[in-house]
């Protein structure tokens, strides 16, 4: 991974419901040397995304207060840039990749699953807001 300018550390949100996962990233994403905001319902996640305008939002998909395809609306809609990754473990995952990817997410990923995309994807999407 790069190094980063200190003086503009990219900002990574994490947003889901379930603790220990938002958790973990958030300390996997620290180590890895950015900084991060975490959320565990849609309400705050979306707040926190218009307050803080990441540079990249980690956001589950099945989340109390709102889903994460309205986080993402509400982020797209307030004209946020911020690259989206949606998780999920539903039954209906190609529908709701469809409907993601539509709605302005880069990337939707498989909940459980290889625990190795958070480190691959992330430098790849903070690249993109880097070079835009």
């Amino acid at each position: 991974m790069r190094k980063h300018n200190p003086r503009v550390t990219p900002l990574i949100l994490v947003a889901d419901d379930e603790r220990d996962m938002t958790d973990v990233c958030c300390v996997i994403l620290t180590a890895a040397g950015y900084r991060v905001q975490r959320a565990y319902e849609g309400l705050t996640a979306a707040a926190l995304a218009k307050a803080g305008k990441p540079d990249v939002a980690i956001i589950n998909y099945q989340m109390p207060g709102m889903n994460g395809l309205g986080v993402l609306r509400e982020m797209r809609e307030a004209g946020l840039a911020t690259q989206v990754i949606i998780t999920s473990g539903t039954d209906d995952f190609t529908g709701l990749s469809e409907q993601a990817l539509a709605a302005g997410a880069q990337a939707v990923v498989r909940q459980p699953g290889p625990a190795d995309w958070l480190m691959r994807l992330v430098p790849v999407l903070v690249d993109r807001v880097a070079r835009a």
